[in-house]
């Protein structure tokens, strides 16, 4: 069980998340010894001290959901959350700039956030939204996320018109070089499915059904 649960980002990421709300996530990573929590940015403070003794990352969010900030307020966000104790970020890339194929432009987002991210030891993932591109988008996506060194190219957010797809895990999977890896996210609330995005590529999966998924896997008796 321990091999699924350090698979997991443990989101509490709802709109109306209260402190409470955060609180409870971080008593549930440390319960599951998840891979990380990823809140909000104006938690990210309370959960790196609630979490400084543990190996549980804190992780947070840029551009999020929709992707359409300057990049030079997605390198603010960043900035801010690195000071406050970040360990990992998943930043949405600037999807009607994909739509637009402006890969100069991408390409230069994605390095300058990669660039400031790892300057402070922590770890990058770059949202897609896939349910919004076309396969050809997700590959070069993947491709300049690889080529400029991002830990991790991601799925979706969890509030676009879609989530991860198995098609789209295998897609970004087989598209990826180096270190890179893939997260899928949105959608994800039952032992099947997770286990359905890791048999096609998925090595981080995000979900808010943590407790459910790891439950149903021991319960079930898995050892993946």
């Amino acid at each position: 069980m321990n091999k699924l649960a350090r698979m997991i980002d443990h989101a509490v990421l709802r709109p109306d998340s209260t402190l409470r709300d955060v609180e409870q996530g971080c008593r549930i990573a440390l319960e599951y010894q998840v891979a990380s929590l990823c809140v909000s940015p104006s938690w990210v403070g309370f959960c790196s001290g609630f979490l400084a003794d543990s190996l549980i990352g804190t992780g947070t969010v840029a551009g999020f959901p929709h992707g359409a900030s300057k990049v030079e307020i997605k390198m603010a966000e960043v900035g801010a959350a690195l000071e406050d104790g970040a360990d990992e970020i998943d930043a949405v890339v600037n999807i009607g700039r994909v739509l637009d194929e402006e890969w100069d432009f991408i390409s230069r987002e994605i390095r300058e956030l990669t660039s400031l991210v790892h300057s402070s030891g922590a770890a990058v993932k770059f949202i897609f939204e896939n349910c919004y591109l076309q396969p050809a988008h997700i590959v070069r996506l993947c491709r300049i996320c690889s080529d400029e060194g991002a830990d991790f190219v991601k799925t979706s957010t969890g509030f676009g018109s879609a989530g991860a797809t198995e098609e789209d895990v295998k897609l970004m999977a087989e598209s990826v070089t180096g270190a890179t890896g893939v997260k899928a996210a949105g959608g994800i609330r039952d032992l099947d499915r997770f286990l359905l995005m890791k048999r096609n590529g998925a090595s981080r999966i995000g979900t808010s059904s943590t407790v459910e998924i790891l439950e149903a896997g021991r319960h079930a008796g898995v050892r993946e």
